[in-house]
């Protein structure tokens, strides 16, 4: 006779207290004691199983309707588009010859940043906080696989020295990659040192200090040289994690006195705000 032992109730609501706790379920979240064990019958949309899925199995469809959505409330120009052919020779040289120790980037992200790149094609693309380059290249992907005809001055900060020694290497891969400059430097100090105008300005950076909060501050230095229309685009927004350190971020850009729209972008476990100034 096989023997089956399942823990009891007192074990079950201490796990379900910690799982509230990270954010990994809702703080109404109750455990059905009657539920036949197997297969979940429910799945909400931040369910994370759910999103990775998403990410992994949908990103052309999800990315195609992101488009359809920026048009609609009119962030971009009706028609705009990206070359999916082009991505799909990038992913096959950052898989094949890219050092990327580590990295939240989803597929999803990864294919949605080389879209919104290659339909607002910047003048000035400055991404602070890029560590092994890994979502930098999706950020300059349409410059460095030669979709535009006549790429801006596009610039990534890390204030890691070894990272970016690495970002470095990954990027020798291309070669169009001229105007693309890999920095070592603390980004707070590299937006005291910029004087041209920035339309296109990534976030992913934080610190021991205050994490995430670190976007406020970047953005607050960075806001009176981002040009009219500039886009800004912050990593991670919908991550349980961040979600104290980002609150007065997201309050910020979410604010009609510094930014015309401010939108999430739901996607994956991480997330994407894209605000228009």
């Amino acid at each position: 006779m096989a023997l089956n032992f399942e823990c009891g109730k007192d074990v079950v609501e201490k796990v379900m207290d910690i799982m509230k706790k990270r954010g990994s379920i809702s703080m109404d979240a109750a455990f059905n004691y009657k539920a036949q064990n197997g297969l979940r019958k429910e799945v909400s949309y931040r369910d994370i199983d759910f999103l990775r899925c998403l990410s992994d199995s949908a990103e052309i469809e999800v990315v195609d309707s992101i488009i359809d959505y920026l048009e609609k409330i009119k962030i971009i120009d009706h028609d705009c588009n990206y070359d999916k052919e082009s991505f799909s020779g990038l992913k096959e040289i950052v898989s094949d010859k890219f050092i990327v120790p580590s990295t939240a980037i989803t597929p999803l992200m990864a294919r949605l940043l080389y879209m919104l790149s290659s339909v607002k094609k910047p003048d000035f693309l400055l991404a602070i906080g890029i560590s092994y380059g890994y979502t930098f290249v999706w950020n300059v992907g349409p410059a460095a696989m030669n979709q535009q005809k006549a790429p801006g001055k596009m610039m990534g900060i890390d204030i890691d020295s070894k990272s970016v020694e690495i970002a470095k290497k990954n990027f020798s891969n291309f070669k169009n990659h001229a105007n693309i400059d890999v920095i070592a430097q603390d980004g707070l100090k590299t937006l005291d040192e910029i004087t041209q105008k920035i339309d296109y300005l990534y976030l992913d950076a934080d610190n021991m200090e205050i994490g995430k909060g670190l976007y406020l501050e970047l953005l607050r230095k960075a806001y009176p040289k981002l040009a009219k229309g500039a886009w800004v685009l912050a990593h991670d927004v919908t991550f349980y994690f961040f979600t104290e350190q980002l609150k007065e971020y997201l309050e910020f850009v979410r604010n009609k006195k510094y930014f015309s729209e401010s939108i999430c972008l739901d996607v994956d476990p991480y997330g994407l705000e894209l605000s228009v100034k």
